[in-house]
């Protein structure tokens, strides 16, 4: 994994996130990355972003799907992001938090269960509904990419009747 990480030019340690992505192929230093990265830095917080598997200067193969084993790995790539950060000399390693939105709604909760190295974390624009019904909505709509027809009643209907599945 190829990572970028930001902090403020004091000596003491700092506290720091590590930003996660959603599902798109991010980056570590994409515009969103670059303007976070300096926000932290001015209020004393370091900031690690990354570029995911598959993307930019990271190996591995870039997956999109919302899927628990993708989910699991995402999650595994944000627990030794967590483990990388508390090495650090210039980190506070009780002050290590995740943040991401969208796909990192579901990513983040799995990767705090796993790690004793993450404090706190902050969602922003999580997911409202499990990994099933997230799956069964798109295979139904094909995500919005095809001129598919189906019922938006009979799709709201099955996806009330599941039980949320977790990750």
């Amino acid at each position: 994994m190829a990572g970028l990480l930001t902090s403020p030019e004091t000596s003491e340690p700092h506290p720091a996130f590590m930003m996660l992505h959603g599902s798109e192929p991010g980056v570590k230093d994409g515009f969103g990355q670059q303007v976070l990265a300096h926000y932290m830095v001015s209020q004393g917080i370091a900031l690690l972003t990354y570029d995911k598997r598959g993307v930019g200067n990271s190996e591995g193969g870039y997956s999109e799907s919302a899927n628990e084993s993708n989910i699991n790995l995402i999650a595994s790539d944000a627990f030794a992001g967590a483990d990388y950060l508390s090495t650090r000399s210039e980190i506070d390693p009780s002050k290590i938090g995740l943040n991401g939105g969208s796909q990192a709604g579901w990513v983040i909760p799995d990767a705090v269960a796993e790690s004793d190295k993450v404090d706190f974390f902050v969602i922003l624009s999580g997911p409202v509904l499990s990994l099933a019904q997230e799956d069964r909505y798109s295979a139904v709509t094909n995500d919005g990419d095809s001129a598919t027809t189906y019922d938006a009643e009979e799709l709201d209907q099955t996806l009330r009747d599941m039980k949320p599945s977790g990750v």
